[in-house]
């Protein structure tokens, strides 16, 4: 799924908080009605700002691992749930472990699969 839920964020041009705030934006992707005459819609929603303590996105950016162009980034992150909804989110609705991070000014993104206790490089978008 979270494959899916990319190509929607990617559609959606990554709104991140300089523009929707800081927390949980939501969007219907999707919707359509089925061979029974069932109504299913889908959605999908940011988390907030990545604060990205640690500074371990920042320093395989600044390791050079991401490419020369995310060297030295001063940049702030933004989250996305990568879960995708049959519903309008809630606040305080549980929104699962998967999460993308992309880096605002640059584009870097990254998946996580366990509520950022690892990640996996996805490249530019």
């Amino acid at each position: 799924m979270p494959a899916r839920a990319e190509d929607y964020w990617e559609r959606l041009g990554w709104p991140n908080w300089r523009g929707i705030g800081d927390r949980d934006a939501s969007w219907q992707v999707a919707s359509w009605v089925d061979h029974l005459g069932n109504h299913h819609r889908e959605w999908i929603e940011t988390g907030g700002r990545y604060w990205d303590n640690g500074n371990s996105l920042r320093d395989f950016m600044n390791q050079g691992e991401a490419g020369p162009s995310s060297r030295n980034y001063r940049g702030t992150f933004q989250e996305y749930n990568a879960h995708i909804f049959d519903h309008r989110p809630q606040f305080g609705e549980k929104t699962y472990n998967e999460r993308f991070v992309r880096a605002i000014s640059t584009g870097d993104l990254w998946v996580t699969y366990n509520h950022y206790k690892s990640f996996s490089y996805l490249g530019k978008f």
